[in-house]
């Protein structure tokens, strides 16, 4: 056996920090990109930030030069979330500061949905308080706005609610009490039988939580505001689409080279320089890059989807479908699209929304799953809302009307991902 050094020579890539900055500008917003280069022309003194110049807007004027060019301008510097809002609500009160630091404790172990997920005995052992001060401290954050919050499930908010609005109603209050899951399954019959009562009256009962909410934070905090900044336009002009990038910071990044002229007579210097020069001369090129990417792909997508843009439906398309079109590799078209919106006659689309998978319509044409999706929607929005249709007849519907071939299991697929619920739960 012969231990012997030899030398080899293979091609690799390495993954540099300018490769990496370059796949992360492609995949930036419009708002998180112009965060980045202005942190980084603080950082580097060659990099000049131009004022970015105003875009036409639909009627094809200019907007007000005096207006801020910075996107991130138009924006709240800071929202409060939900628990801030509601721990101020407590701060404004006038009980004792024992109640208020309970309540805080409080409404920082609240869920997303408002909902308190520890017992009474687990707050007690964090804070050196009575069980009775913590429920009294629980009694005050459900008067807060919004009402029920601190409820331990849902039955007991769905409870409260009940007797916040029909406190004289207390068989309803024990129906609910007592068949709270037999109600979601709409067995009428067996809860008539229990209660002795007919099942036109637990239908009442029904109807009446279809009302109520389903948490306390229902369309009041649940979501923060996302801002979304187009970077693309589109617009029919001469009966064809056409295709402009929106100007932005990306085109407004230079070099200064009166930067040259500091670092003259000084060798300290000048590798710092020529440091700084070679990173900018980098990111201009990568922000080009990306702008050349971009709109390669914006390209394709108009293309294709030109049907959808005159008023039509979508159609099936991919990544992969996107990426042998332009010679890319797919995870680059993906980050093109990422965090992308256009702007388009019908209104501000993310890019993303117009990629959908195809699925058969007969044996030459396909359709794309978001248009099946609304053909789902529109029969099931017809549909005798006694008599609810299944998911085998909706796929058998499809198929007789639409001529779309679609298995019963791909139909509830697409029902949950819209939020219907299944044919039993939808029989009123």
């Amino acid at each position: 056996m012969n231990l012997n050094l030899t030398q080899t020579q293979t091609v690799g890539l390495v993954m540099t920090p300018e490769i990496r900055q370059a796949i992360s500008l492609l995949q930036y917003s419009t708002t998180d990109l112009w965060e980045y280069l202005e942190e980084q022309a603080l950082e580097n003194p060659v990099l000049t930030i131009d004022e970015v110049p105003a875009a036409p807007n639909s009627t094809g004027s200019k907007i007000n030069k005096t207006m801020p060019s910075n996107p991130v301008e138009y924006f709240a510097a800071y929202e409060k979330g939900w628990r801030e809002k509601l721990v101020d609500q407590v701060n404004w009160l006038e009980v004792e500061e024992d109640l208020k630091e309970i309540s805080r404790f409080l409404l920082l172990n609240l869920d997303e949905q408002g909902y308190l997920r520890i017992t009474i005995e687990e707050i007690a052992g964090h804070l050196s308080f009575s069980k009775e001060k913590i429920e009294q401290a629980l009694q005050l954050i459900k008067k807060l706005e919004p009402c029920g919050l601190g409820c331990f499930t849902m039955q007991e908010y769905l409870l409260y609610q009940l007797n916040k609005k029909y406190p004289e109603d207390q068989w309803m209050y024990d129906v609910v009490s007592n068949h709270l899951n037999d109600l979601a399954e709409r067995r009428w019959s067996k809860i008539a039988k229990q209660a002795g009562v007919s099942t036109g009256r637990i239908q009442s009962v029904f109807a009446v939580l279809k009302t109520l909410q389903p948490h306390p934070l229902t369309g009041i905090y649940g979501e923060t505001t996302s801002y979304l900044t187009p970077d693309l336009m589109v617009k029919k002009e001469q009966g064809a689409f056409k295709l402009t990038y929106i100007p932005s910071i990306a085109s407004s990044v230079r070099m200064d080279p009166s930067i040259a002229d500091l670092s003259v007579g000084s060798p300290q210097a000048q590798p710092y320089v020529d440091n700084c020069y070679k990173q900018a001369s980098w990111l201009i090129r990568s922000l080009e890059q990306r702008k050349e990417t971009i709109l390669k792909v914006a390209e394709v997508i108009i293309e294709k989807q030109t049907t959808f843009l005159e008023g039509g439906s979508l159609r099936p398309m991919t990544l992969k479908e996107v990426a042998e079109k332009i010679n890319m590799h797919e995870s680059t078209v993906s980050r093109a699209v990422a965090n992308k919106a256009i702007q388009t006659p019908l209104g501000v689309y993310e890019l993303k929304f117009f990629f959908s998978s195809a699925l058969s319509k007969d044996q030459e044409d396909t359709v794309s799953a978001s248009h099946v999706k609304s053909l789902i929607k529109g029969l099931i929005d017809e549909e005798d809302k006694k008599r609810p249709v299944s998911d085998q007849k909706l796929a058998d519907q499809l198929k007789n009307d639409s001529e779309i071939m679609i298995s019963r299991r791909t139909v509830a697929k697409y029902r949950e991902a819209m939020g219907i619920l299944s044919s039993s739960k939808r029989k009123e």
